[in-house]
């Protein structure tokens, strides 16, 4: 009764004190929020990706943005489909799967540039792509089949309705939200990508639908990766030595290198937001505590009546803590529902400006992150009130009457 009183009567000072420390635990949840998605994105990625190392061209470089881009820098530079065969034969590996990299679209809208996809040939059965499709969807890609990725356009919302050099791509399965660049690629098999060639080099003219497509640069026995999957119990890094020491055309990187790169990035950004949160959050304790000690000292006199009454000193204290932390903890629930409602409106926006891939953590991890928030709102409250309470407790009845007298 007497917190509900008091927090009408002053309604204004209780929302704006409630307004920080919202800001403040959502801004807090939201940072959670993310790097425990890119986290989990990572180990995801690596868990799932089926492969341990990338060998690519000697003069092919990864992407700087690993897992978010292709893992290679999209070029010109690309190595013999051979490899794939050679590579199987180093002791260590148990598989070999490649990857050539056609070209890429930008979905035009709104007046400007949307964001970019990429069309990448994947042979027959490839193990890379197989960790990734439903369990629905068993059968190796096919001539003029394609498997598009979560973010990828629906073909009949692109210009050429689905005909990509001269081919019909018909899809067979979209993949499910991973949080890394294969959200935005659409496979197709390396028959296809032949056919494709074929069909650029007898030089049919494309049409007012094809025309825009960005003409393709490899060559009939290339590729642009291959990615190499070994036994278990051998080291990546020992094979990938041995395939530079063996092969000086070609470069090999292990996944785990480009898994520290993307976490490499993970911690500056959690570095960052450590900092910065921690001191928003100090600044927070003591905005709520000055706004409690000024409406402690309007309260004295209501204090000093109360315990006029009868009311010992804990219960004055407890009276005073329990709204700071209940103001608190209200506004921090709130701020952790403002958040979530930002975050999901803003995803992309804010997942493309991080550049960090991502994927929304599991449900158990997504409540600890809530309840970690809001034990971050009920602290903000209990340091905040311990000075006032303090105060509060000491008022004695008759210094109080004597002061309200004057």
């Amino acid at each position: 009764m007497l917190i509900r009183r008091d927090v009408r009567r002053r309604a204004y000072r209780t929302i704006a004190c409630g307004g920080s420390v919202a800001v403040v635990v959502g801004a807090l949840f939201l940072s959670m929020l993310l790097t425990s998605g890119a986290a989990y994105s990572n180990q995801l990625i690596k868990d799932k990706f089926g492969a341990d190392i990338m060998v690519i061209s000697k003069e092919a470089t990864t992407s700087s943005q690993p897992f978010y881009t292709l893992l290679y820098t999209p070029s010109p530079n690309y190595i013999s489909e051979d490899y794939t065969q050679a590579l199987a034969s180093i002791p260590g590996v148990k598989g070999t799967a490649v990857q050539l990299y056609l070209t890429y679209i930008i979905q035009y809208g709104g007046g400007g540039y949307g964001p970019r996809f990429w069309i990448v040939a994947l042979d027959s059965d490839n193990f890379m792509l197989r960790s990734w499709l439903p369990q629905n969807v068993s059968m190796p890609l096919r001539g003029g089949e394609a498997v598009l990725g979560w973010h990828f356009p629906r073909l009949f919302d692109i210009p050429n309705q689905g005909v990509f050099y001269g081919t019909k791509l018909t899809p067979v399965a979209r993949l499910p939200l991973t949080g890394t660049f294969i959200d935005r690629v659409m496979f197709v098999s390396m028959d296809t990508a032949r056919e494709m060639l074929e069909w650029q080099r007898l030089g049919i003219d494309p049409g007012a639908c094809c025309n825009w497509l960005i003409p393709l640069s490899f060559q009939e026995g290339q590729v642009s990766a291959v990615f190499v999957k070994v036994k278990s119990g051998t080291d990546p890094d020992q094979v990938a030595s041995q395939i530079r020491s063996k092969y000086q055309q070609v470069n090999a990187i292990t996944v785990d290198s480009l898994v520290g790169s993307a976490n490499s990035r993970l911690g500056e950004l959690l570095s960052t937001s450590s900092v910065s949160g921690s001191l928003v959050w100090i600044a927070s304790v003591l905005l709520v505590s000055a706004v409690t000690s000024a409406t402690t000292n309007e309260r004295s006199r209501e204090f000093g009546l109360i315990r006029a009454l009868g009311a010992n000193r804990s219960f004055i204290g407890k009276l005073v803590a329990t709204q700071t932390v209940m103001i608190t903890t209200t506004a921090g629930v709130i701020g952790i529902a403002c958040a979530w409602i930002l975050f999901n409106s803003f995803y992309v926006t804010i997942i493309s400006t991080l550049g960090i891939p991502h994927q929304i953590p599991p449900v158990n991890e997504l409540l600890s992150l809530v309840a970690a928030a809001i034990t971050s709102a009920v602290a903000i409250g209990v340091l905040a009130a311990i000075w006032p309470a303090v105060r509060a407790s000491r008022l004695d009845p008759y210094d109080v009457a004597r002061r309200a007298s004057r």
